[in-house]
């Protein structure tokens, strides 16, 4: 199936981190092909069973000359970075290519199944801690006691004032059933607290019903295998609380499985309602259309937030919605991201993706390299924009505030 990707640079944003694996930040809008046709394996496998001379000369000069004391060279790291210099060389600003750890590791994190204490933080700078803003259900965090504030300040012997933040960040990261040691600042006091590292699903949506009690809040940050369920579930659980709107914020999400927003689409649009439009290289298109069981549609005034780091399936999901007149767009220009990449398994174990598609929503309008233009343009206030995104509050967030109003506008008409 297919999902997206976009090489974004974070800025501040790479200082929200889920503890649950290595960051990644990049999804993108692929068709999986987990494994590769065999006349192609056997073109890869031919094309490298010979070494390139210049290469085995380089390897010979080294030998030959070299002052120092060559360490032993493992040949897979020399192929893996002739195979990354030929995907930057091909001018494909979406391409890329996983080794076989990367590969494994990417794959779980689409799948949402990761490996850690389940709480997702950022750095406070004040405090010079790990400040966890939320704690996932089901984690080794929940059942610690950890809490939504807590400030994790030790990580087995170090600490965070004097070996860095990252360097905790990556003392947390280990293997299934192995135990971690936490120091953790509540209310002024330390705290020694062991948690035991377990397999645990991340929370791709949260939400929350805000002050007015009409209006229900829900944040997507990417589209993987857990959003659709999350998804449904927060409709629901803000319907049954009252909402008589809804708020969708796509803000910094850089997109995630086709899949999985044909999906969360399919919750809120009619049954065979078209979603997404393929054109191949030759012209071909092909229509995706709600295909769900269950047909379900939500029809209370919406509105979709967004800003320059919404990218791909999150640009597909507000695109779609707009084109069905159902929501009003808030926010900032969107990234602009319109194409497709399939990926390829490979016979190291790794895999590869490339552009080889262009999709636009159901007007059949590309986007890619242009971006979508809001309904109402709104920008954070200059204090608001240094925050990190978790610390926005519907106080200090004007674009969320302008979100408020469009949909009780929405109601009113």
């Amino acid at each position: 199936m297919s999902f997206f990707s976009k090489k974004i640079a974070w800025s501040w944003m790479l200082l929200v981190v889920a503890l649950t694996v290595l960051i990644t930040f990049m999804c993108t809008y692929v068709s999986m092909r987990n494994v590769a046709h065999q006349q192609q394996n056997d073109a890869y496998e031919e094309s490298y069973a010979a070494e390139d001379p210049t290469l085995t000369m380089v390897k010979q000069l080294f030998e030959m000359n070299y002052i120092g004391e060559l360490p032993e060279i493992d040949d897979s790291l020399t192929l893996d970075g002739m195979i990354y210099a030929y995907v930057a060389a091909t001018g494909d600003p979406y391409a890329r290519y996983m080794n076989p750890e990367e590969y494994s590791a990417y794959i779980s994190s689409m799948q949402g199944d990761l490996v850690g204490i389940g709480v997702q933080v950022i750095y406070d700078e004040v405090t010079g801690g790990i400040e966890i803003m939320l704690v996932m259900p089901d984690s080794p965090a929940e059942k610690l006691g950890l809490q939504t504030g807590d400030l994790i300040v030790g990580v087995e012997k170090l600490r965070c004032e004097t070996d860095g933040y990252e360097a905790l960040v990556n003392a947390i990261a280990g293997k299934e059933g192995t135990d971690v040691r936490l120091t953790i600042r509540r209310d002024g006091t330390e705290l020694q607290m062991t948690a035991t590292r377990a397999r645990v699903k991340s929370l791709s949506v949260t939400y929350e019903m805000l002050s007015d009690e009409k209006t229900g809040l829900i944040r997507i940050s990417e589209f993987n295998a857990t959003t659709p369920p999350q998804f449904k579930a927060a409709v629901d659980a803000l319907q049954a609380a009252g909402a008589t709107r809804l708020i969708y914020d796509m803000r910094n999400n850089p997109g995630g499985q086709l899949d999985s927003v044909l999906s969360v689409l399919s919750y809120l649009l009619p049954k065979d309602s078209v979603l997404i439009r393929v054109a191949d290289a030759q012209g071909g298109e092909v229509s995706y259309s709600d295909t769900e069981e269950v047909d379900h549609t939500v029809d209370l005034p919406m509105a979709v937030l967004i800003n320059g780091n919404t990218a791909s399936a999150a640009e597909l999901f507000t695109s779609c919605l707009r084109d069905y007149e159902k929501v009003t767009i808030v926010g900032e220009l969107s990234y602009g991201k319109g194409c497709m990449q399939y990926m390829y398994g490979l016979p190291n174990g790794g895999a590869l993706s490339l552009t080889t598609r262009m999709y636009s929503p159901p007007s059949g309008i590309n986007y890619d390299g242009i971006g979508i233009t809001p309904d109402i343009e709104v920008s954070l206030s200059d204090e608001a924009a240094k925050l990190n995104p978790l610390k926005l509050t519907e106080e200090n967030d004007d674009q969320l505030k302008a979100a408020i109003q469009a949909v009780a506008d929405r109601g009113d008409k």
